[in-house]
């Protein structure tokens, strides 16, 4: 019994883990988008970090 429920809590661990990186990926996103309409950053950087998140989405 500890054994199956080891593996059980080692999935939910790894999906929760997964699902916070996905959920900063998106975040990162967002600030990037709101940064760029307050002209805080500009078009070069808001490229470089939509290249940067593209890559890490595409790696989920």
């Amino acid at each position: 019994m500890g054994e199956s429920v080891s593996k059980n809590l080692l999935g939910k661990i790894k999906t929760h883990a997964e699902k916070i990186r996905i959920e900063g990926v998106l975040l990162g996103l967002k600030i990037c988008k709101e940064m760029y309409a307050q002209g805080i950053i500009s078009h070069e950087s808001i490229k470089e970090n939509e290249i940067y998140y593209t890559e890490e989405l595409n790696n989920l």
